[in-house]
């Protein structure tokens, strides 16, 4: 279940409530964006409408949640149930003990928590922080504690004063604090941290004696070696085991846990989009983690979690993720500037307008990172779900990312034949971005440098996912054109048990010729068309980087201090990319009521990752496009991918060019962007000097 959390508390002075300072309505619209189902909620899981807060009443006291993230395991979760009622009522309790229970959870999230028989508030994010939630803290000038999931859209309303809040679990006691001490009872709260902040002994501390810090006592002539070679040595292979594994689990429950909201009925006849083997195999390499990996607790088995799902509706939530022209607001369609449609259902006309919505969009650059998770969500569902990819290019279809998703959908292709991949080219220019900035800059906030706009209006444009469609693969056309939902979902299935009749061997091989002339007819008929993706997931491959050595960084601290420098490095990386990365993308993303999922921040692969040696990790020894990234280069060249597994990391600024043209536009040239260190360069500072 996924909320946007607006919370706001004060002090009881009513000269706070002016014009200069944002009130609870001015955070309504951003809400609605982000929860388009009803009521600011986005619901992925249970088969019935809810409402937000969530309310809990209780005789020793209400209890009120809001709750902005995914239960994957952690937590009994009935099938069919809502995670976030299954996790009110395990707060609720008189006796409960928050920080145990939200400790447990496997999975992103982001709360506040007023819990009646205490008396206290609660507030805080998951120890990776993939949830965002933005804080205010009393001041002079505005003395109310505000938590946000981000800034309120329109431009009239002030927003300043608020910060990511740190990883970790806050609380207030109302016992024994009054109105008036507010603020300083929250600043103490945020100083010491009442749960696993970024700082603290956890999952990405360096001091961990189970992994190498360097190549000492492992075999001579070693894997990464025998990796550059292409060949595998067993320690690489038993590392790929592991790693491989946790993926697979990771992949499973994401791409399982996706409800059909759009009427809110008995899901039991729903067609599923979970492969029958998924439910089966969860368990079975869950187990395979744990033996792997000490550092795995011990839960329920993630298939439990989520036992049921469904397709999409037509569009994300149901309605228009983005402004209309009817609101108070400007409307992001008359922001933006052609070539870019102004809602989701203006490019789902004609014979679009049939074809089945996709569960699940991945943001596509055709590297490494995209390609295996493209790869194991494939395996993850239906033979005959639709997967969504979209690729964003600002250079008229020739950026380097796009080069790379055309070569890496057709490696997909040949991987998996008889699905159906979508690849969406988004197609935009500086000139959009310039004219989405106003409304970019507040979904960044607090986040204000040159490179987080770049990446923003990258990523806000790529996940809005409406471009030229792609069509390879898949079920036939007939089937496509969804003579009753799900016919091609079951059908498929029903076809291949008929066929499997050796007195109908003639009319299989008969029917398998008609079968592939429709889909070259399909793909024609598609291939071309604007189309904007329903799917109401979006897998990204944010940690691929920090947890294996994906950047130039590591490598300049891997030459300057070896071993222990390169271990200290990704160390550093993971404990902020909730404060460089997570939280402003999921404000970017969550904005087309479409929720971010984060594969390769799966705790369970985390685990797996720093339980394996860094060598076999990373081998920064070897050049780029082979020692970066070991272990996932060499999972997905198990899986059979050797094209993309080969692929060299670009940022998505620099794979789509727009950080080419910004920096060529800004400061002259590359060379000159570098030399002002224009990544880190406020904007502020950019419009001041008018460079």
């Amino acid at each position: 279940m996924v909320h946007g959390v607006a919370l706001l508390t004060d002090d009881g002075n009513a000269a706070y409530e002016c014009a200069s300072t944002p009130t609870a309505d001015d955070y309504q619209e951003g809400l609605r964006h982000r929860g388009p189902d009803h009521q600011g909620a986005h619901e992925l899981r249970g088969t019935g409408p809810s409402t937000t807060p969530l309310l809990h009443t209780d005789p020793a006291g209400d209890t009120a949640l809001l709750f902005n993230g995914e239960v994957f395991s952690g937590l009994e979760v009935p099938p069919g149930a809502n995670d976030g009622k299954a996790l009110l009522e395990a707060l609720s309790r008189p006796d409960a003990d928050v920080p145990t229970v939200l400790s447990r959870l496997r999975g992103p999230w982001a709360i506040a928590l007023w819990h009646g028989p205490t008396q206290t508030m609660w507030y805080g994010r998951d120890v990776i922080g993939r949830r965002s939630l933005l804080v205010h803290l009393p001041r002079p000038s505005d003395g109310r504690l505000i938590l946000a999931s981000s800034a309120p859209l329109s431009p009239q309303a002030q927003f300043e004063g608020f910060e990511e809040l740190s990883p970790g679990l806050y609380s207030i006691s109302f016992k024994q604090t009054q109105l008036g001490e507010l603020g300083a009872v929250a600043a103490a709260a945020e100083a010491a941290g009442a749960g696993a902040g970024p700082g603290a002994e956890g999952p990405f501390s360096t001091g961990r004696s189970d992994r190498p810090a360097s190549s000492a006592g492992l075999p001579s002539g070693s894997s990464s070696a025998q990796a550059a070679a292409g060949s595998v040595d067993p320690a690489l292979s038993r590392a790929v085991d592991g790693v491989l594994a946790a993926l697979r689990s990771s992949l499973a429950v994401r791409c399982r846990c996706i409800e059909d909201h759009g009427n809110h009925q008995n899901s039991a006849g729903a067609p599923s989009w979970r492969s029958p083997e998924a439910g089966r195999t969860s368990q079975q390499q869950q187990q395979q983690v744990q033996q792997r990996v000490q550092q795995v607790e011990p839960s329920q088995d993630r298939g439990q979690a989520c036992e049921t799902a469904a397709p999409a509706s037509d569009t994300p939530g149901g309605s228009n993720p983005v402004p209309t022209t009817g609101t108070a607001e400007p409307s992001v369609a008359a922001i933006v500037t052609p070539p870019l449609p102004a809602g989701p259902t203006a490019a789902v006309t004609g014979s679009m307008a049939h074809v089945p919505p996709a569960p699940i969009l991945i943001l596509f650059s055709g590297g490494l990172d995209s390609t295996l998770m493209a790869a194991l969500a494939h395996e993850a569902l239906l033979p005959d779900a639709p997967i969504d990819l979209a690729s964003i290019c600002f250079a008229g279809g020739t950026s380097p990312d796009r080069l790379a998703a055309l070569d890496a959908v057709e490696e997909l292709r040949a991987f998996a034949p008889s699905r159906q991949w979508r690849l969406i080219q988004v197609d935009a220019t500086l000139d959009n971005v310039d004219a989405l900035r106003p409304y970019l800059l507040r979904l960044l906030a607090p986040c204000d440098t040159v490179m987080d706009l770049n990446i923003g209006a990258a990523l806000w444009l790529a996940t809005r996912a409406e471009g030229r469609l792609l069509v390879m693969g898949g079920c036939s056309a007939e089937e496509a054109a969804g003579r009753q939902q799900g016919a091609c979902w079951q059908g498929g299935r029903q076809e291949q048990q008929r066929q499997q009749q050796q007195q109908q061997q003639q009319q299989k091989q008969y029917e398998q010729q008609q079968q592939q002339q429709q889909q070259y007819e399909q793909q024609e008929q598609l291939t071309g068309q604007t189309y904007r993706s329903a799917a109401r997931v979006v897998l990204l491959g944010h940690g691929a980087d920090e947890l294996c050595g994906g950047y130039g960084r590591h490598r300049t601290r891997f030459r300057e201090s070896g071993w222990a420098g390169l271990e200290e490095e990704l160390a550093l990386d993971m404990r902020r990319l909730w404060k460089r990365n997570l939280g402003r993308d999921d404000r970017l993303v969550a904005d087309h009521g479409r929720e971010a999922r984060h594969p390769f921040l799966d705790e369970g692969v985390v685990a797996a990752v720093l339980g394996t040696p860094l060598e076999l990790v990373a081998d920064l020894r070897l050049p780029a496009g082979v020692g970066d990234k070991l272990v996932l280069r060499e999972c997905l060249r198990r899986l059979g991918l050797s094209r993309a597994a080969g692929r060299v990391k670009r940022a998505i600024q620099f794979g789509s060019s727009l950080g080419k043209q910004s920096n060529r536009r800004d400061f002259g040239s590359n060379r000159a962007a570098n030399a002002r260190s224009a990544g880190s360069l406020r904007l502020a500072e950019l419009s001041a000097t008018g460079t």
